[in-house]
């Protein structure tokens, strides 16, 4: 399938080349071989569900055009180009026909490819071994310690090739992206010569085999190969029967964010992007807000994997309890060692206090939760967040949101799932903007800090005062030494049951979080300017 045919650039034209080449190409290979690749250039159907969309559609249209060599192109179709495939109620504002788009059958390919190396004599083949590393002058060494010097080298390992080209940082020469599908047989027999049908990131090819592929190929970041989508699929895949939206407020970056984004939003009319020049959170959260149109505002960050029904029980309890905001437990859940031990103190009393919305409880009114499901009226009542914020922005929402009567409920029955930091630095760097923040909070909003808050900041006090008195006073090393033996111990307890690995990192995650937290509200001066009289607050 080719790239839609604006915004070009050469990677769209290397594409478009490699797609018209390919006629040929399999043509050749299945004269070789004898073998059927299932090739058949069929083009593309693509539903227009927005009137936005028909207005983009349009500008593809005119792309085609300009790019696309004469014989292919891209048109708009008001009625149904194929009535028994494509269901005409899915056409609300036409459909987009593209020529160019052909489909294979990628078992048979391989096949006629193995074909094809088997029967030339210049190829030997070595199976169930791999590639360990690239040595000096294109050496091969292989995981048996086997080395191979060939003349020349071509790396056709797929996106295990980054980490052989650059193993110290394989991500920066590219990422894959990941699909999977199904093969279905249909109850009745199919055109094989049907159009692709690709609507909401999802693909439906008739195959000259006589089944229906179903699958997607959408995942552009992930952490294993064999596990699917989780973050925006776990919010489109949604049990929710309502009119959805999801806006995504990108900050600025260098990598193919913005690209990726594009793509979701041009296979998703449900999808709406939105730019965030700062990057602040608060902005962006701001910027998406100012941009949804529905009664129910669910806040997910990049982080954050809803869990399954997560948005009727939003919907069911805004309605129930008559909350302006109701959350659930922010559920860590680490991958790595480090992870998992950040997962365990973050779970812990002893890691960050008795935090329901971090270690469960039961469900009724708090101070505040995590991310957070507003009704849309109280957004308008109290403005929106406060950009003068960097952190704690959705704690001080909530101190206002209760300040002007409203509840903020919590609930044990929405869980979503959190990636801790993995790094002693990344997490350091987090907690002392925690700690920084919230000492901002207690200065703008008198009489919103508690002891809960204070214990960080006076073990700093403690562990360092102690540590430099004990030079001249050796009793005053009893505060160090004791904060020492309680985070150990508190650690340990708090990890049993998991790896060693595992435990013996508890102790200075613990330190990590208390120190770094209470360091941060110690040396915060962060000032605010006034905001704006009779309007949300800004800096």
């Amino acid at each position: 399938m080719p790239h839609q045919p604006t915004g070009w650039n050469a990677k769209k034209r290397f594409q478009l080349d490699g797609l018209l080449s390919l006629p040929e190409r399999v043509a050749s290979l299945e004269a070789e071989t004898g073998l059927s690749c299932g090739y058949a250039q069929t083009g593309r159907l693509m539903p227009i569900g927005h009137p936005e969309k028909r207005r983009q559609s349009a500008q593809w249209v005119e792309g085609a055009k300009t790019h696309w060599p004469d014989g292919i192109g891209w048109t708009i179709e008001d009625a149904n180009p194929a009535t028994g495939w494509l269901a005409g109620h899915s056409l609300p504002h036409g459909v987009n026909c593209d020529t160019l788009s052909a489909r294979i059958d990628p078992r048979r390919l391989t096949a006629a490819l193995r074909a094809a190396l088997d029967a030339s004599d210049r190829i030997t083949i070595r199976e169930n071994t791999s590639v360990m590393r690239l040595g000096a002058n294109g050496t091969l060494v292989l995981d048996d310690g086997t080395e191979i010097t060939p003349g020349a080298t071509i790396v056709a390992a797929g996106t295990g090739a980054f980490a052989l080209i650059e193993p110290e940082d394989p991500k920066r020469i590219g990422r894959g992206v990941k699909g999977q599908g199904a093969l279905l047989k249909p109850a009745r027999p199919i055109d094989p010569m049907s159009p692709i049908l690709y609507d909401k990131g999802v693909y439906v090819i008739a195959h000259d085999s006589g089944l229906i592929a179903v699958g997607s190929t959408s995942e552009n970041a992930f952490d294993a190969p064999d596990t699917t989508d989780e973050k925006l699929d776990g919010i489109l895949a949604q049990e929710y029967d309502g009119p959805l939206e999801v806006v995504l407020a990108i900050g600025p970056c260098h990598d193919r964010t913005w690209d990726v984004a594009r793509e979701l939003a041009d296979a998703d009319d449900r999808i709406t992007l939105v730019e965030n020049p700062t990057g602040r959170t608060p902005d962006g959260l701001n910027a998406a807000l100012a941009a949804t149109r529905h009664d129910i505002l669910v806040r997910v960050d990049g982080h954050g994997i809803l869990s399954p029904g997560y948005l009727r029980t939003v919907e069911r309890l805004l309605a129930e309890t008559g909350a302006a905001n109701v959350g659930g437990i922010m559920d860590a859940e680490g991958t790595t060692d480090f992870e998992q031990a950040v997962e365990c103190a973050m779970k812990s009393k002893i890691g960050v206090g008795g935090v329901k919305f971090k270690q469960g409880g039961d469900a009724g009114a708090v101070e505040t939760v995590y991310l957070g499901n507003f009704a849309r009226e109280w957004i308008e009542r109290v403005g929106m967040y406060d950009p003068r914020y960097t952190r704690a922005q959705d704690w001080e929402m909530n101190y206002r949101i209760r300040r002007a009567g409203g509840t903020v409920w919590f609930t044990p029955e929405l869980r979503v799932t959190y990636r801790p930091r993995a790094s002693f630095k990344a997490l350091a760097k987090q907690y002392f903007e925690y700690g920084m923040w919230r000492r901002v909070v207690a200065r703008q909003h008198k009489g919103s800090i508690n002891l809960r808050y204070l214990a960080p900041p006076v073990a700093v006090v403690g562990v360092v005062g102690g540590a430099a008195l004990g030079a001249f006073w050796r009793p005053a090393l009893a505060a160090p030494l004791g904060y020492a033996a309680l985070v150990t111990a508190g650690g340990v307890h708090a990890a049993r049951g998991r790896d060693a690995a595992v435990v013996v990192r508890m102790p200075a995650v613990l330190a990590t979080m208390h120190l770094a937290w209470g360091l941060g509200f110690l040396t915060s001066r962060v000032e605010l300017e006034p905001a704006e009289p009779g309007q949300a607050p800004r800096a």
